[in-house]
């Protein structure tokens, strides 16, 4: 009995661990977008050169 509350105990913390990092994770990506859209406007004061280097960023952050 001990061993099945044991193992239980590990999956749920387990659990809570993955719910944790995946709450993060989407926290993570808000800011992402948030910051996204901050340099979109910025992009659109400096011109496509600078928006260029950005888009490339951006993908492989996303």
């Amino acid at each position: 009995m001990r061993i099945i509350t044991q193992k239980r105990s590990k999956i749920e913390l387990r659990l809570q661990l993955s719910r944790q990092t995946r709450n993060n994770f989407f926290k993570m990506r808000r800011q992402l977008f948030e910051f996204g859209f901050v340099s979109n406007t910025i992009r659109r004061h400096i011109g496509d050169c600078a928006g260029g280097i950005w888009r490339s960023e951006n993908n492989v952050l996303l």
